[in-house]
């Protein structure tokens, strides 16, 4: 070791600051308080304790190099939460269930599997890519939405093709063409 101008020198004739220690150092309890500047890498082995940090939150780089938290962003071990409005740019990929309190999406969406809509439904408008122009939308089996040829509406003339069985009254206010017709009592 080495004393020069009131510094200390520990494998240096010539020490840089007050305390110049060159090589190998091992130090089994060291406090530091102030601003320590590292060249080379930091290597801890165990825990490292941050103050000003809470726990769940996940840590993120500010803009000044440091390290951060927010409240908008926590991970308890088992959820990632993320509170507020959030903008997200790329994929998110969910392996396993999504749930969602409110969510709107802006641009056109497809879904590749079944959209189960359990409370029902509003929708400005809708297309079906199943459906004919001009056929009458019915509940089909199980309540899926189907048309069938045998009823069409277009406009003007609702039309009813094929055998056709009605039980109760009819009531035509104007004029009935029968072109081929059987009554029976």
């Amino acid at each position: 070791s080495a004393f020069f101008m009131n510094s200390v020198g520990i494998g240096t004739q010539n020490p840089t600051a007050k305390l110049d220690v060159v090589g190998y150092t091992e130090l089994d309890n060291l406090n530091v308080s102030g601003v320590s500047t590292f060249a080379g890498l930091l290597d801890v082995n165990g825990g490292i304790s941050l103050s000003g940090i809470d726990e769940n939150k996940v840590i993120f780089g500010s803009t000044n190099g440091g390290l951060q938290d927010s409240s908008n962003l926590t991970f308890n071990g088992t959820l990632l939460a993320l509170i507020g409005n959030q903008t997200v740019s790329g994929t998110i990929d969910v392996d396993g269930q999504a749930i969602f309190d409110d969510i709107t999406v802006s641009a056109a969406s497809t879904f590749a599997g079944l959209v189960d809509i359990n409370a029902g439904a509003q929708v400005n408008t809708l297309k079906v890519e199943d459906l004919t122009d001009n056929r009458v939308v019915i509940a089909g089996t199980g309540g899926e939405i189907e048309d069938s040829a045998n009823l069409t509406f277009d406009g003007t003339t609702l039309a009813l093709t094929g055998n056709q069985t009605v039980s109760g009254t009819i009531d035509v206010d104007g004029q009935a063409i029968f072109d081929d017709i059987t009554v029976s009592a």
